[in-house]
């Protein structure tokens, strides 16, 4: 028995505690279940049926022991160190043999710009780059002048060149863009190191991928002793994440073309030139040329008792990066304005939109006190001025919900639905959003209870964008800890909640609970896309009655172009199923697994593979854990 949480997260506070006895059937279920997860032959149908048959006693101390060694890896928890055991090999002969077989063999700049340094820790960086397997690179430091005689390396040779500078110190790493004549250049720091197979990882996704004109990896933190920790494991290419911080950081490699084209460092934007030039470069470059590398490829220097909150204080580049930012955003969007949170370490983009119709679809079925409150909420506490809202009343019995229904249909703002038909989800909001008038469908679920005013406009700012399809909210229980902060695609049979059961306020994984970003799915528990998208992808299919549906829908919306987007800016609590109920009856749980086939029969395996998700994180839980 142990209780986890993530490496980054804070402990939980833990009120009571009980162990109960289960069924021997419902502990080879389970076991199984999560065996799933990590065995590809447990998903055969042979070994499902297996797990549910009577075992032999040989069988199920087999079944048992795969599952200790699959989750309880050296009988302890595991922590950053197991993971690189487990993953990180290095071999220079064979890596050497490699870099000769690419076709394509970029030449690298690294800038490296010196205001000071620390003599041991830039003694490593300079071991590492040493090290490097691939050897097509050139070191450009620029440094205050009088100190680029104490920066004389032989070992290196031919490949530093130096350049002493009069300027001020914000104009170092354009001095050392200047001597740079590589094909991609990258920004490196004197605290740091780089991975020993960093350059031929780069250079062999550059011959894979010739279109990449960004390349990123990802990272993590190294101590005085040379101890790695907390890592860093980036989402594939997110815009909206990286208007919320700079998630992408270093390193990262431009296009040499790319950065002559985007006019290079600028030295007013001061600490935040790298996060400036990278706006400037991915908004070049467009989205199917920036590639990310799931592999830890950098090192910066920190302390091991480093925390959650300073490292999110370190993705967020301050006034400077607010500034810069949004001279970005307002070229393509004239007026858009960009707002420092400092609180939460991010960005909160206010773009100029409309402020049209929206229609609030709320299915329900008796609860009359769910409803209402969920209905006053809105009222009560919604800014947005245009809206309407329709109830749709699923066979409702209860005499004082009827009541309820009658006093609803006289206020305004709000229209009764009656649908006399069994409960089908899907169908249910296809019929009201045929009745709907708004330009903008919001799903909403009855007992749901709006806690920020400006929530609606919030969403509806983001669901005007252009790229945006499906809009979600940050959604809490009644205990203040998150139930919903975008859904993860591939986590447990096929999709979880992120950070489900944080702590309200938390900053969780890299401060992803508290930005905004580009997620796989959001929740139709709260939802909010464009009524055009909504009929172009003729709404919701109703073959799922009861699960999936919300996935289903929003994969659709990706695949044909649109972007999902979460939004933490949104908040909501939820008294999740408080209606319908939860899916614990027999009868429901075979509608859950029948509906689940059903969508990975229409989407495919592809369809759990989530782009916004780094494969280094573990598949069986929703606190961005390591994979083991």
């Amino acid at each position: 028995l142990r209780l986890t949480w993530g490496e980054c997260g804070q402990p939980p506070t833990l009120n009571h505690f009980q162990l109960v006895r289960i069924p021997a059937l419902a502990g080879r279920y389970y076991m199984h279940r999560r065996l799933r997860q990590r065995h590809r032959e447990h998903r055969q149908p042979g070994h499902w049926l297996a797990a549910l048959s009577p075992l032999p006693t040989k069988t199920l101390i087999q079944l048992h022991s795969r599952f200790q060694r699959t989750f309880v890896p050296h009988g302890h928890v595991p922590d950053y160190q197991d993971w690189i055991d487990a993953n990180e090999q290095h071999d220079p002969a064979i890596q050497r043999s490699r870099a000769r077989t690419l076709n394509r063999q970029p030449h690298f700049s690294l800038l490296l710009p010196l205001a000071r340094y620390d003599v041991t820790r830039l003694q490593r960086l300079l071991d590492s780059l040493q090290q490097q397997t691939y050897r097509h690179w050139e070191l450009c430091i620029a440094c205050p002048a009088g100190m680029e005689d104490g920066l004389q390396w032989p070992g290196l040779g031919e490949r530093v060149r130096i350049v002493a500078s009069h300027d001020a110190i914000e104009a170092l790493p354009g001095a050392a863009l200047a001597l740079a004549e590589g094909d991609y250049i990258a920004v490196i720091g004197g605290d740091d190191a780089l991975a020993p197979d960093a350059l031929l990882a780069i250079a062999t996704a550059i011959d894979d991928h010739p279109d990449w004109q960004v390349v990123y990896a990802d990272d993590d933190r190294i101590d005085e002793t040379g101890k790695r920790h907390h890592p860093h494991f980036k989402p594939d290419w997110n815009p909206e994440q990286l208007r919320s911080h700079d998630y992408i950081q270093r390193p990262c490699f431009l296009a040499g073309d790319l950065v002559v084209r985007a006019g290079g460092l600028d030295a007013r934007a001061g600490e935040a030139q790298e996060y400036d030039l990278l706006l400037r470069c991915t908004t070049l470059a467009g989205d199917g040329r920036i590639g990310h590398i799931a592999r830890v490829l950098y090192h910066h220097h920190a302390p091991a008792d480093i925390d959650d909150r300073a490292l999110a204080a370190s993705l967020y580049p301050g006034e400077t990066g607010r500034a810069a930012l949004e001279k970005q955003l307002q070229q393509d969007v004239p007026g858009t304005r960009v707002r420092a949170c400092q609180e939460h370490y991010c960005y909160r983009v206010d773009y100029p939109h409309p402020q049209p119709l929206v229609s609030l679809i709320i299915p329900t079925r008796d609860h009359h006190a769910v409803l209402r409150t969920c209905i006053d909420s809105i009222l009560e506490r919604t800014d947005y001025p245009d809206y309407e809202i329709l109830v749709v009343d699923n066979q409702s019995s209860d005499p004082a919900t009827l009541a309820y229904l009658d006093e609803l249909a006289a206020t305004p703002r709000v229209r009764v639905l009656a649908y006399d038909h069994p409960f089908n989800y899907s169908a249910i909001n296809n019929f009201a959003a045929a009745q709907a008038k708004g330009e903008i469908i919001g799903l909403l679920n009855n007992d749901t209870e709006v806690i920020t005013p400006d929530w609606l406009d919030e969403m509806v700012s983001l669901a005007c964008q252009p790229e945006n399809g499906c809009i979600g909210a940050r959604l809490y229980y009644p205990d203040e800890t998150i139930q919903h902060a975008g859904v993860t695609v591939g986590l447990w049979d096929i999709a979880g909640h992120s950070h489900r059961h944080l702590q309200r306020g938390t900053i969780g994984y890299y401060n992803l609970p508290n930005i905004r970003r580009n997620t796989a799915a959001v929740t139709a528990a709260c939802l909010l896309l464009r009524r055009e998208i909504f009929d172009e992808i003729d709404g919701f299919d109703c073959m799922f009655k009861v699960a999936y549906n919300d996935l289903d829908l929003c994969t659709r919306i990706r695949k044909t172009g649109y972007q999902n987007v979460f939004t933490p800016f949104a908040e909501l609590y939820h008294h999740e199923s408080l209606s319908r109920g939860n899916n614990d009856s027999s009868i429901k749980r075979r509608q859950q697994q029948k509906e689940k086939k059903l969508f990975l029969k229409k989407h495919k395996e592809e369809a759990l593979i989530d782009p916004f998700y780094n494969c280094n994180l573990t598949s069986t839980d929703e606190d961005y854990s390591l994979k083991i």
